[in-house]
């Protein structure tokens, strides 16, 4: 899958758990932290993504991404 597809289905996971936010109000440079998403909401954000990716993957190992970019890579990584 391409890493614009990934970002495709972050934003959506990030809408989904914080519907407040837009999809313009994500970008590759945004935190997850500067869009207010406090721990809990960064875990389900991953937790979506991953679900939605069919990833099989302990969330541990991906970490704690601070970007979109970075979240993004991560799930690119894992799904390879």
């Amino acid at each position: 899958m391409s890493t614009e597809n990934i970002f495709d289905i972050v934003v959506e996971s990030v809408c989904c758990v914080m519907p407040s936010l837009k999809r313009g109000d994500v970008t590759l440079s945004s935190t997850l932290r500067e869009l207010g998403a406090n721990s809990i909401d960064r875990a389900e954000i991953l937790s979506v993504a991953v679900e939605k990716l069919q990833i099989r993957t302990s969330l541990v190992r991906l970490g704690i991404p601070e970007t979109i970019q970075e979240l993004v890579d991560s799930l690119a990584s894992a799904g390879s």
